[in-house]
């Protein structure tokens, strides 16, 4: 079950991350998309 909780919040996180990475008027929104998800990796590789 915490296992579960821990996704779930992780997922949530990224989520957030995405909207907010669309607010930014800079690049495409793809572009935006990769960066968060490549330190969403990242953090969880560390």
């Amino acid at each position: 079950m915490r296992e579960s909780l821990i996704v779930g919040a992780g997922g949530a996180v990224g989520a957030v991350l995405r909207y907010l990475a669309g607010k930014i008027p800079i690049g495409s929104f793809p572009v935006k998309t990769f960066l968060v998800n490549l330190s969403g990796c990242f953090l969880i590789g560390w």
